[in-house]
């Protein structure tokens, strides 16, 4: 029997296991996480600078409340405190911030669990708001109880006068009847929507003809 020279169980390409191994688009996945820490935390420091320009003064940053982190504590000329969270990324992005379910749904878990175990009134301020007819706003709009705004720091002059009269304004005891907290809009019926369905109504129970229409005939 020829001996080809090779022992072992298999035989191993020349030139193989002289590059590392690496996934497809590891690096780019990668360079992701760990860029978001410090984009989040880039724009927790824009949300605080928000936060002053709009008349607030910073209490307290980083803290924990029975083990759910608050990104800051602030209370305006009026007098009033409030818990801030701050989610966003100083880069505009089309999914960026609470335009992403995925942050809606964590910033949301965080302001229930905050909101059961103190008093004070939160605000969540993001980088972009998600439309209202998102998913993502559908998700934002459920918070309504749990948050007392949602201000974004781009393209949200209304939000940022809101957030102005939370420090400087009388104390309200309501929450401020903002566009992301809006009831969806139900499209209204129009003249052509009802014939159109008087038309499907007798298309899908057409008359059949009895013994007495027949009779009349």
């Amino acid at each position: 029997m020829k001996n080809s020279g090779f022992d072992g169980l298999f035989e191993v390409p020349v030139g193989a296991g002289r590059e590392p191994f690496e996934e497809p688009d590891l690096r780019g996945r990668a360079d992701f996480q760990s860029r978001a820490p410090r984009s989040g935390a880039d724009f927790k420091a824009m949300a605080i600078a928000r936060l002053k320009e709009a008349g607030a003064t910073i209490e307290k940053v980083n803290f924990r409340i029975q083990g759910f982190p608050v990104d800051a504590q602030v209370s305006g000329r009026n007098g009033r405190p409030f818990l801030v969270l701050a989610r966003g990324t100083p880069d505009e992005q089309d999914r960026g911030a609470l335009r992403r379910t995925d942050t809606v749904e964590k910033a949301g878990f965080m302001a229930m669990q905050l909101a059961r175990r103190q008093a004070l009134p939160i605000i969540l301020i993001t980088s972009d708001l998600p439309k209202r007819s998102t998913r993502a706003g559908h998700y934002l709009a459920s918070l309504s109880d749990d948050l007392w705004d949602v201000v974004s720091y781009r393209a949200d002059l209304k939000g940022f006068q809101r957030l102005r009269a939370h420090f400087t304004a009388p104390i309200e005891k309501v929450p401020p009847a903002a566009p992301w907290r809006a009831p969806e809009k139900i499209s209204s019926p129009t003249l052509l929507n009802e014939i159109s369905d008087v038309d499907a109504r007798t298309h899908s129970s057409p008359h059949h003809p009895t013994m007495g229409d027949l009779g009349h005939e």
